[in-house]
């Protein structure tokens, strides 16, 4: 691998991460959180490309998956991994299907704690309401080009499924840069959102569950 290459990496994961720091607290929270929920009334559907990051505490890498993710109302969510490997999860309101490389399996949302709550997190994030529900405690921070919410589950039992959501909403169109989920142990994911293509049209036929 040539230098000037190895170099341009570098800078541009100094810059994707310079771009979240400088955060102060927001100052008129009430105008902000209107803001945010007008924006989500006009976002029909949300077509984009994702990096998600999953770093363990037992491993000294992380793992790294990409792919696209589609939303489109109400509460239908296609979130396709195409490296390292194919995995497909479809939400479809209450419904969540997964193939994982050929193995099917489907659930009801509502049958579930935890897949209830991976749905609201999910689409809520999509939707841009989670800062809005009120099983969590919201502190808002910004910086010149974004928000950045921190949610807090109220409840324990909310806390053994995720301890902390960031959701880093950018200033010029108000939708989700990045999310992260911390663990209780200190494990985290996070999921950065690219070339975002925000009510250009989803056919439903994406979000069909076999």
């Amino acid at each position: 691998m040539k230098l000037p290459y190895i170099i341009g990496l570098f800078l541009l994961s100094i810059t994707a991460t310079a771009q979240y720091d400088g955060m102060k607290p927001v100052s008129d929270v009430p105008a902000v959180k209107k803001k945010l929920e007008e924006n989500a009334l006009k976002t029909q559907d949300i077509n984009a490309s994702f990096t998600q990051e999953k770093h363990l505490s037992i491993l000294e890498e992380k793992i790294t998956s990409t792919g696209t993710f589609k939303f489109k109302k109400e509460n239908k969510v296609r979130w396709s991994y195409d490296k390292p490997y194919n995995y497909l999860i479809i939400i479809n309101k209450d419904q969540i299907y997964i193939n994982d490389e050929g193995k099917e399996k489907s659930y009801d949302a509502n049958s579930s704690k935890m897949f209830s709550q991976i749905n609201k997190i999910v689409v809520g994030t999509a939707k841009g309401t989670l800062f809005s529900d009120p099983d969590y405690t919201s502190v808002f921070s910004e910086n010149s080009g974004f928000y950045m919410v921190q949610m807090t589950p109220k409840s324990a039992r909310l806390r053994d499924y995720v301890n902390e959501i960031f959701l880093y909403i950018d200033k010029k169109d108000l939708s989700v840069n990045r999310l992260k989920m911390t663990e209780k142990n200190g494990d985290f994911t996070q999921v950065d959102f690219s070339a975002k293509k925000i009510n250009a049209g989803i056919p439903d036929s994406e979000f069909q569950i076999p």
